[in-house]
């Protein structure tokens, strides 16, 4: 088993991580990500799942951006790995990524 048999990321997550790479001037690290991401991986919210988003903000006081990762979880019933103890204040809670690398070695 392999870690990227496994991992879903959100469009979120691929946007934030756009956004710093070509702050920093990284363009081509971005485009090497693109080329190495399976795009059956990659998590889309509809519009009618923002309203989720919403309500896990009232519901478990998480910002916006920690609100989607929830509700992009949930709605694919999957896993939350994160260093962010954020998460630990809702109902799916989280995983840390050492629990995530200790899952991959059994």
């Amino acid at each position: 088993m392999t870690a990227t048999e496994h991992t879903y990321y959100t469009d979120f997550t691929l946007h934030s991580i756009g956004l710093y790479l070509f702050r920093i001037g990284f363009h081509d690290l971005f485009s090497q990500l693109l080329r190495e991401l399976d795009e059956n991986r990659i998590i889309r919210l509809t519009f009618k799942d923002y309203a989720e988003v919403a309500y896990a903000c009232c519901n478990f006081g998480l910002d916006f951006d920690d609100d989607y990762q929830y509700v992009a979880a949930k709605i694919h019933n999957l896993k939350l790995f994160s260093l962010d103890g954020d998460f630990d204040r809702t109902d799916r809670k989280r995983k840390t990524p050492k629990e995530a690398l200790e899952l991959l070695s059994k």
